[in-house]
C-alpha cells in the first residue's frame, strides 16, 4: 500500500490537472447561449443548455481545490515543489520510454483534433493519423517511435505555420483544395519515409513486411470504409469535407443518382 505522503503528492498533481480540465469545461460552457429566441419565444436563462456543464465545471474546480488544499496541508508546498522539479529534470534530461510513448500519443491526438480535423479533408488526416500512430507501437522499437514522432511533429509545424500565417486562407481563395493537396503530398512522402525507417531499424524480413502491409491496409481502408458510412449511410456530416470526400460524393451521385 502506498504511503500517505505519496498519495497526497499524487493528489496534488491530479488536482491541478482536474482544475485545468474544469476551467476548460467552463470556457466551453460559456460559449453556449444563455438565452435565445426560438419561434418568436424568448427562452430564459434557467433553461439554457449551458447550465449543466457550468455546474459540472464549477463542481470539478471546487472539489479539486479542496483536494489540493488537503495535499498541501499534509505534505507541504516546499516538498511538492521539490517533487515537481525532480520530475521536470528527469523528463528533460532522460525521459523514460513510457514517458516518450505518452507524450507521443498525447501530442498526436491533440494535433489531429485541433490542427488537422477542422482544416484538412477528414479522409486524408485520418490516414495520416493511423499511418503515424500504428508504426509507433506495432514494430516494438522505441527508435522507430521517436523517428516517426519527429516526422509527424515536423509536418504539424509546417501546417501550423501554413494556417497561422494566413497563407492557407490565401491559397484557399485561389484553389479550394490547396490544403488537401499539400496533405496528400505529405502523406505519400510520409509512407516512403516510414518504410525506409522500418527497413533501416528492424529490417524488412517476412514478418516485418507483413506488418508493413497490414499498417498500410488499415491506414487506408479503415477511413475509406468509415467516411462513406457516416457521410452517405448515416447522413452524418464529417468535420471537414475536402477534396477526397468531394470525390466520394461525386462518385456516389454518379453511381446512385437518387
Amino acid at each position: 500500500m502506498l504511503e500517505k505522503t505519496k498519495l497526497r503528492k499524487a493528489d496534488a498533481f491530479t488536482a491541478i490537472a482536474l482544475i485545468a480540465f474544469g476551467i476548460w469545461v467552463l470556457s466551453e460552457a460559456f460559449r453556449m447561449p444563455m438565452k435565445d429566441s426560438w419561434g418568436g419565444v424568448m427562452n430564459v436563462w434557467y433553461v439554457s443548455p449551458a447550465l449543466m456543464p457550468i455546474g459540472i465545471g464549477v463542481a470539478i474546480i471546487l472539489l479539486s481545490l479542496a483536494l489540493l488544499f488537503n495535499a498541501v496541508r499534509t505534505v507541504g508546498l516546499v516538498e511538492l515543489k521539490a517533487v515537481a522539479l525532480r520530475f521536470a529534470r528527469r523528463a528533460v534530461s532522460k525521459p523514460s520510454d513510457g514517458n516518450v510513448m505518452f507524450f507521443a500519443m498525447a501530442s498526436q491526438l491533440l494535433i489531429w483534433v485541433y490542427l488537422y480535423i477542422p482544416r484538412i479533408d477528414f479522409f486524408l488526416n485520418s490516414v495520416l493519423f493511423l499511418m503515424a500512430f500504428i508504426p509507433m507501437f506495432y514494430f516494438g522499437s522505441i527508435r522507430i517511435l521517436k523517428r516517426v514522432w519527429a516526422i509527424y511533429l515536423a509536418g504539424a509545424t509546417f501546417f501550423l505555420a501554413y494556417f497561422a500565417s494566413g497563407l492557407g486562407k490565401l491559397a484557399y481563395r485561389s484553389f479550394k483544395y490547396s490544403g488537401d493537396v499539400l496533405m496528400l503530398v505529405f502523406v505519400i512522402a510520409f509512407i516512403f519515409v516510414v518504410r525506409g525507417l522500418i527497413v533501416k531499424e528492424v529490417g524488412l524480413g517476412k514478418e516485418n513486411a507483413r506488418k508493413l502491409r497490414i499498417m498500410l491496409l488499415v491506414s487506408i481502408l479503415f477511413p475509406l470504409f468509415i467516411c462513406p458510412v457516416f457521410k452517405f449511410l448515416l447522413q452524418v456530416p464529417l468535420p471537414y469535407e475536402g477534396g477526397i470526400i468531394g470525390l466520394m460524393s461525386l462518385a456516389k451521385f454518379r453511381l446512385f443518382p437518387r
